[in-house]
């Protein structure tokens, strides 16, 4: 293999590592600002998930697997489904509800239309048709505080606690950024679905408040186990089965390796204009002005000499201009001769030349007729090729000698 191909192979793979390694610090980028377990902004939960890990070793888990299973959700206290960026489907919606319908608890959020968007199956599932509506008291880095009322699990009565998003449930109970606008309690049989609009009241830039501290340090022993759906909004811990699956990701990867394979199996082909010069070097052809092509094509018979030594007359024209009247004088003499006399005429000329001006004497032109002896009469083809093969070799040889 080439050295040159070697090389570009070696760039293309650099560039499809460089491409995964910039995915995954984008992923990354990207989930510090969601609402995650590992994101230190104010919206993530990094907080709560330290607090619980010390405390708590082993009772909160960030799930990022893709699909919820019955056996996974059967030993799990609390469901905690916070601004997803992916749809619910209708099949986990139901896994869902049934794993409330046991007895178990259910917390969702979303703090944007994509995240409502995501939720819409499962809410559908869980029965309820809330609608939302803007905030007309909502002002950037202004928390909304609000006082629990009584049954809502989680939350203690008479207990102020603290929210932060642009929307709130649309309903008749909402009314001036109370807590039932951004908290909706559903009862299903023995267990319980608490939606709440804006951020997780676990945020970590929410838990200044004093209720929402209250919440964290009990919730963990009122519900056991808690499991964290992370897969639906932190991208950079997927599986490799996942980050194929998403478009902006598998097409230019693809792309990459489909050119890698096909440079590699066709290999490199170098420009025709290189392959000629390389071909003349290897070949140390006259440094005449004449074309080597010209030079290859004359076999082809007496037109093809007669371009020859008209460019081999111009060429001496150029290299000896002081002589260059002499020469179209004694030339003038073979006007009407075959080409081929006109080109030992040249090529005699050329020498005699060369031995004036450097002193020495090229080497004797070996089988090349002479002009006064050389029959007028019609040649062959094969005479014709192989005189003029002897002039190229011999003007190869007076030239390489100046």
């Amino acid at each position: 293999m080439r050295s040159s191909k070697v090389l570009t192979l070696l760039g293309l793979f650099a560039l499809l590592g460089g491409f995964v390694l910039l995915q995954v610090f984008a992923a990354r980028q990207a989930s510090s600002v969601q609402v995650s377990t590992v994101a230190p902004t104010g919206t993530g939960l990094s907080t709560f998930l330290s607090f619980a890990e010390q405390l708590y070793p082993s009772a909160v888990t960030a799930k990022r697997s893709a699909v919820f299973s019955s056996q996974e959700l059967r030993s799990t206290g609390a469901l905690l489904i916070l601004s997803p960026e992916m749809e619910i489907s209708t099949r986990e919606s139901a896994i869902i509800k049934e794993f409330v319908e046991d007895g178990g608890l259910l917390l969702i959020s979303f703090h944007n239309e994509v995240s409502w968007r995501a939720l819409k199956n499962l809410r559908k599932e869980l029965g309820s048709s809330l609608t939302t509506k803007p905030f007309e008291d909502f002002e950037n880095y202004k928390v909304q505080r609000a006082t629990a009322p009584p049954g809502i699990p989680l939350f203690e009565a008479g207990e102020i606690y603290s929210f932060y998003g642009a929307h709130v449930f649309d309903k008749s109970t909402c009314r001036g950024g109370n807590f039932s606008c951004f908290v909706e309690h559903l009862t299903i049989e023995k267990g319980d679905a608490i939606i709440v609009s804006g951020l997780p009241p676990l945020a970590n830039g929410l838990l200044q408040g004093e209720g929402n501290q209250l919440l964290a340090a009990n919730i963990i022993p009122a519900v056991g186990t808690i499991v964290i759906d992370e897969y639906r909004h932190f991208f950079s811990d997927k599986t490799l089965s996942d980050l194929l699956t998403k478009p902006s990701f598998i097409v230019p990867m693809l792309a990459l390796l489909l050119g890698a394979i096909g440079f590699f199996i066709f290999g490199y082909s170098e420009p025709a204009h290189l392959r000629d010069r390389s071909r003349q070097v290897e070949e140390r052809p006259a440094f005449h002005d004449f074309s080597l092509h010209a030079l290859r094509g004359l076999v082809a018979g007496e037109e093809g000499l007669r371009g020859v030594v008209e460019l081999h007359q111009r060429a001496l024209y150029t290299r000896f201009p002081l002589a260059a009247n002499q020469i179209k004088a004694e030339m003038r003499a073979y006007a009407t001769k075959p080409p081929l006399q006109l080109a030992a005429a040249l090529l005699k000329k050329h020498r005699a030349l060369l031995e004036l001006r450097t002193g020495i004497r090229p080497s004797s032109a070996a089988g090349l007729p002479h002009p006064e002896t050389h029959s007028t009469a019609a040649h062959s083809t094969a005479a014709h090729s192989t005189a003029a093969h002897s002039i190229a070799a011999q003007s190869n040889q007076a030239l390489e000698t100046k």
